[in-house]
C-alpha cells in the first residue's frame, strides 16, 4: 500500500508497476519518497514563514498545507515529466541541456523551502540578535523624540524661570521699600522722629507705586507663565505620543526581511550549506531520473504508449474513412435529386408545349 502511494507522488503508472521486477519497485518508491519528503519540508516551511510575518497558528496551518501541496505537485510534475534521457547511468551534456528548465525551477523551489527553515533552525540566536538591534532602535528613535519636543520645552521652561524672576525681584524691591517705610515712621533712620513726615510720605509714595507696578508685572507674567506652560503641557503630550508610536514600531521591528538579513549576518557559511543541502534534495529526483537506466518500466511504458498511440491512429483513421464514406453517400443522394429534379422539370416543359406550342413559343420570342 506504502509502495503505491510513494509511486503516485513520482508520477508512476501503478499497473505497469505491478508487473515489473522489484528492482523497479524499489526505484520508483525511493523517488516517491523524496518528492513527498520535499513537500513535507516546504509545507513546514511556508507555515512557519506565514507565522512569523502574521503571527497566526491557524492561518500558517492552512496555508502551510497548501504551500506543501503545492510545491509537491509542482516537484511530482518536474520528476514525472523529466524522461530517461539516452537511458544509461552516465549524465551527458545532452541529458543535462534537456533538464536546465527543471533544474532552474527545481532551484528556485529549494531557495523558497529552505529560508524559513533555516529562520527556524536559527530561531533563538536571531531573537537574541533581534532583542539587541530593537534596542538599539528604540534609543535612537527616543533620543530623536526626544530632541525634537526637549528644546521647545526647555526654551519654555527657561521663559517661565525668567517672568518668576522678574515678580520675585520686583517684590524684593517692594519688601525693601516697605521696610525702610517702617524703620522711618519708628523714627530710627532719616530725622529720627518717628511719626508720618515728609520722608515717610515721600517712601510710602515709593512703595505704592513699587505696588502699582509689582500688581501690573505680575498680571503680565501670569498671563505669559500660562500661555508657556501650555506650550510645556501640549510639547509633553506629542513628544508622549511619538515615544507611543515608536514603542509601536519597535513592537513591529520583527518581519522577515530582517530576520533574513540578521541569519546571514550571524551565521553566512552555515546558511549556505544549509540552502545548498535543501538544493540538492530539491534537484536530486531529476539527476536520478537522468541516471536511471532503461528498465522493464520504461520498456513495458514505452510500448503500451505505442499501442495506445497506435490505437489512437486506427481509430482516428476509421472516423475518417467512415466520414469519407458519408460524405461520398451525401453526393451521390445530391446527384440522384438533381437529376429527379430535371427529369421532372423536362417533362413538365414538353406537356407545356404540347399542351400550346404557341404559346410557349411567345415565351420564348419575350425572353
Amino acid at each position: 500500500m506504502m509502495n503505491r502511494f510513494f509511486w503516485y507522488c513520482a508520477g508512476a503508472d501503478k499497473e505497469i508497476l505491478n508487473r515489473s521486477p522489484y528492482s523497479e519497485h524499489v526505484r520508483y518508491a525511493s523517488l516517491g519518497g523524496i518528492v513527498l519528503a520535499t513537500g513535507i519540508m516546504a509545507g513546514a516551511a511556508g507555515g512557519f514563514g506565514f507565522y512569523t510575518v502574521f503571527k497566526s497558528v491557524l492561518g500558517s496551518l492552512i496555508f502551510g498545507f497548501l504551500w506543501g501541496l503545492m510545491i509537491f505537485n509542482l516537484d511530482r510534475y518536474i520528476v514525472s515529466s523529466s524522461g530517461k534521457g539516452d537511458g544509461t547511468d552516465a549524465i551527458t551534456w545532452g541529458e543535462f541541456k534537456n533538464a536546465i528548465p527543471r533544474l532552474v525551477l527545481a532551484l528556485l523551489l529549494g531557495l523558497i523551502i529552505s529560508k524559513p527553515l533555516e529562520l527556524k533552525i536559527f530561531e533563538p540566536e536571531i531573537n537574541s540578535k533581534l532583542q539587541e538591534l530593537q534596542l538599539v532602535e528604540s534609543q535612537r528613535r527616543k533620543e530623536l523624540s526626544e530632541g525634537i519636543f526637549n528644546a521647545d520645552i526647555d526654551s519654555a521652561y527657561s521663559k517661565i524661570e525668567k517672568l518668576k524672576t522678574e515678580i520675585s525681584t520686583k517684590e524684593k524691591k517692594r519688601d525693601i521699600i516697605a521696610d525702610k517705610l517702617q524703620e522711618e515712621l519708628a523714627g530710627r533712620t532719616g530725622s529720627g522722629r518717628p511719626g508720618e513726615g515728609p520722608t515717610a510720605r515721600q517712601i510710602r509714595s515709593d512703595m505704592e507705586r513699587t505696588q502699582a507696578e509689582l500688581a501690573d508685572l505680575k498680571q503680565k507674567n501670569e498671563e505669559e507663565i500660562k500661555i508657556q506652560r501650555d506650550i510645556v503641557r501640549r510639547n509633553q503630550e506629542e513628544r508622549q505620543k511619538s515615544l507611543d508610536a515608536n514603542e509601536s514600531a519597535i513592537a513591529a521591528y520583527d518581519g522577515l526581511i530582517i530576520r533574513l538579513q540578521i541569519l546571514h549576518d550571524i551565521a553566512p557559511t552555515i546558511s549556505w550549506i544549509i540552502t545548498m543541502l535543501f538544493l540538492a534534495i530539491e534537484t536530486c529526483p531529476i539527476f536520478f531520473k537522468m541516471m536511471l537506466t532503461i528498465g522493464p518500466f520504461d520498456k513495458v511504458k514505452k510500448e503500451r504508449e505505442n499501442l495506445i498511440m497506435y490505437k489512437a491512429k486506427v481509430e482516428v483513421e476509421a472516423q475518417e474513412a467512415e466520414i469519407r464514406t458519408t460524405h461520398e453517400k451525401i453526393m451521390e443522394a445530391q446527384d440522384e435529386i438533381a437529376l429527379l429534379v430535371i427529369s421532372k422539370w423536362k417533362a413538365e416543359q414538353i406537356a407545356k408545349i404540347e399542351a400550346n406550342p404557341e404559346e410557349y413559343y411567345k415565351t420564348l420570342e419575350k425572353k
